[in-house]
């Protein structure tokens, strides 16, 4: 999807996301193919929302972030279409060094949460880390 100029943020959006429309899988790969990691500037701690990244991103360049900013990103799209989330805070060591999306489904009649990070090649991947805090999101 290519992001026109012609269309405001909110009208993009709204025609590509359909509430009940994508599964986990759909929505993972398109915001995998429109975001872009960059790490951010040295001492500053940058918390895009999703206009700021696809709008008016510090870099200049649309989609472009880290791990917090794919978070939000990621956790929006997830609640607009209907499915439970959350966020994940890893770390290896007293301090968190990793934030991603969780997405929470049911298998077997149980609720279980799978790892929806931007920074990873597929879903339900995360790199390894010594630890992990998990929260739930709710509207």
């Amino acid at each position: 999807m290519q992001i026109s100029k012609s269309l405001t943020y909110a009208e993009l959006w709204s025609k590509f996301y359909k509430y009940d429309s994508l599964d986990v899988e759909q929505i993972f790969n398109h915001l995998k193919s429109v975001t872009h990691y960059k790490e951010d500037p040295s001492n500053v701690e940058l918390l895009q929302s999703m206009p700021s990244l696809f709008e008016d991103n510090y870099w200049g360049t649309p989609g472009t972030g880290d791990c917090d900013c794919f978070t939000i990103t990621s956790c929006a799209v997830l609640l607009v279409n209907g499915y439970k989330t959350g966020f994940s805070l890893y770390g290896n060591g007293k301090q968190p060094t990793h934030i991603a999306s969780d997405v929470h489904l049911k298998k077997g009649g149980r609720l279980y949460s799978m790892p929806f990070d931007l920074c990873a090649p597929r879903i339900d991947m995360v790199k390894p880390y010594i630890w992990v805090q998990e929260y739930k999101l709710s509207l």
